[in-house]
């Protein structure tokens, strides 16, 4: 007998002319996943009230409605399986232009208070609905599932604006953020990114830049941020890295693999294209404590002013 739980559609709706249907979430016993999240009334496209095509600057600007209408869809759907903005335990953003940013996090920051989970934000070239500049998907718990633990570490907390928890534990489940190597704290720096993520000035032989990134990243965010939930390498389970380069994909493989070994974790590598004036790498990945085996969980990202960029 199969004792996997059912999963449930939340909320379908037909889409377009084709009348797709479209669950904006789904759930799994006490687990709950909304995807694809715009600013959309899943009729015409992007909500009116949003894009007010007649007073455009009225009630505040476009991408503020925009990312206010997304969080109103995502707790709909989430009080629908009974759960809540309060229970949600890992967040994916995905942004036509970082101009979407700083009002995102705004309105993240007035809905869900102190305890943010942890996060990625990726920009990229577009989103398939017409106007759209956010996209966000979220893993929530229902209410009465495991309890939720935030942890924090001044040296890997995120910037003010972001506020994300380093890690986060759900029951077996262990989620981080996406990491990059963007300096923290009172890191030395240069052009923003840590100065040991960097080859050294005037150095041509300094080593390969991604490797060097790499490194950092695993080393100085991605290992100590399992470490606060109290596991390690050998149970992560599964991570996702976006470079801007395709070329550099073997070189991050090698380096995942001489961290992980054996045990190493699934990993998807996506090839992306930079975002104007910065560059990224984030990894993420799940895993468990070692009294659990089988466990998950998510892991950081991080930026770097060259020409490439690495989010795990």
């Amino acid at each position: 007998m199969n004792d996997a739980p059912a999963a449930t559609p939340i909320g379908p709706v037909a889409l377009g002319s084709g009348r797709v249907l479209y669950a904006p979430a789904m759930r799994a016993g006490p687990w709950v996943f909304a995807s694809g999240h715009m600013a959309q009334d899943y009729g015409a496209g992007i909500a009116a009230d949003v894009l007010r095509p007649l007073a455009p600057n009225a009630r505040g600007p476009k991408r503020a409605r925009e990312a206010a209408r997304a969080f109103d869809n995502v707790q709909a759907v989430l009080d629908e399986a009974k759960a809540g903005l309060g229970r949600i335990v890992r967040t994916d953003q995905f942004y036509t232009g970082i101009a979407m940013v700083p009002p995102f996090q705004a309105e993240r920051r007035r809905r869900l208070g102190r305890l943010i989970p942890p996060s990625t934000s990726i920009v990229q070239q577009g989103l398939l609905l017409p106007g759209a500049e956010l996209d966000w998907q979220v893993i929530a718990l229902a209410d009465g599932g495991p309890e939720i633990r935030h942890f924090d570490d001044a040296a890997l907390r995120a910037r003010p604006s972001s506020g994300y928890s380093p890690a986060l534990a759900a029951g077996d489940f262990v989620f981080l953020p996406g990491s990059t190597a963007m300096a923290q704290g009172a890191e030395p720096r240069r052009g923003g990114v840590a100065e040991a993520a960097l080859i050294e000035d005037g150095l041509q032989w300094g080593g390969e830049a991604l490797r060097r990134e790499a490194e950092f990243i695993l080393t100085e965010r991605l290992l100590p941020s399992l470490a606060l939930a109290g596991v390690g390498p050998e149970h992560v389970v599964k991570a996702q890295a976006w470079l801007t380069e395709p070329e550099d994909c073997a070189v991050l493989a090698d380096v995942w693999q001489a961290h992980f070994g054996a045990a190493a974790a699934a990993l998807s590598i996506v090839p992306r294209a930079a975002a104007p004036s910065r560059s990224t790498r984030s990894p993420t990945g799940k895993a468990q404590p070692p009294s659990t085996p089988g466990w998950r969980r998510p892991s950081p990202a991080r930026r770097r002013p060259s020409g490439r960029e690495i989010c795990c």
